[in-house]
């Protein structure tokens, strides 16, 4: 693959909708997802094709007090759980990729982004966030990758995203609180 498939995610903060479009050499963004509050438990996104049909395509689960992540996918349920030892990326396995262990990883000292890579350090695919508090990033991906696979990459890099997102938020609160205390 010559060119990566980028798609750029608008929207992604705190309880509001968001979307993820392709994007083509030329700029030109089409709708491909649609994110939403999950209806049943908040803390989750329902995530849908951006297409006529608004076809469910999965549900992004997180866990409070743990680091678990869950893709539920309409052909299986993927868990994502956080490195503790290094504390910088998130690993699941999947049939999808014959059950290899990926993992979305800091793509820098600065945690602008995150990188998936194989376990032979392939690179796979990239998200940079683009503006922290309008919830905005860009994916790239440099595989060929359609279907079942893109899903589960966009979804578990989506996924890293917002658990990131969340855990600085809680860490500023949690400093907050300290500030008041000293």
């Amino acid at each position: 693959m010559s060119q990566p498939l980028v798609f750029i995610l608008e929207g992604l903060s705190k309880g509001s909708n968001a979307t993820v479009s392709s994007q083509n050499l030329q700029g030109v963004k089409t709708p491909f997802y649609a994110i939403q509050p999950s209806p049943n438990k908040k803390s989750n996104l329902a995530i849908t094709r951006a297409s006529p049909d608004a076809s469910q395509v999965g549900t992004i689960q997180f866990h409070t007090l743990s680091s678990k992540i869950e893709l539920v996918l309409q052909y299986e349920t993927v868990s994502m759980r956080h490195d503790e030892l290094t504390g910088s990326r998130h690993e699941f396995t999947s049939p999808t990729v014959r059950g290899d262990k990926l993992s979305w990883k800091e793509d820098s000292l600065f945690g602008h982004g995150f990188k998936l890579v194989s376990p032979d350090g392939q690179l796979l695919a990239r998200f940079r966030r683009t503006d922290k508090s309008a919830g905005t990033g860009c994916f790239e991906v440099f595989i060929t990758a359609e279907g079942g696979l893109l899903d589960l990459i966009l979804l578990s890099g989506i996924a890293a995203a917002e658990y990131r997102r969340r855990s600085n938020i809680e860490l500023a609160s949690v400093g907050d609180i300290l500030g008041q205390l000293l």
